[in-house]
């Protein structure tokens, strides 16, 4: 997937940043406390098996800090 980052989907932002700094989903799950299947419902973008919009926003919004994005 290339272009630039509005482009790419939220979910994908996250996935990328995260492997960008050498994180695991793991890693991840761990310091933001979201269930590994969770997150990766939402690096797929697949908000549906999310248990709803506000976990999902939820989510993104405690990615996206622990990111730095």
């Amino acid at each position: 997937m290339s272009g630039t980052p509005e482009s790419k989907t939220p979910g994908a932002v996250i996935a990328a940043a995260r492997r960008q700094r050498g994180l695991s989903a793991e890693d991840l799950a761990e310091r933001t406390k979201i269930p590994v299947t969770m997150l990766a419902a939402l690096e797929a973008d697949e908000y549906h098996r999310l248990s709803g919009p506000l976990y999902a926003r939820s989510f993104l919004r405690s990615c996206a800090a622990e990111l730095g994005l």
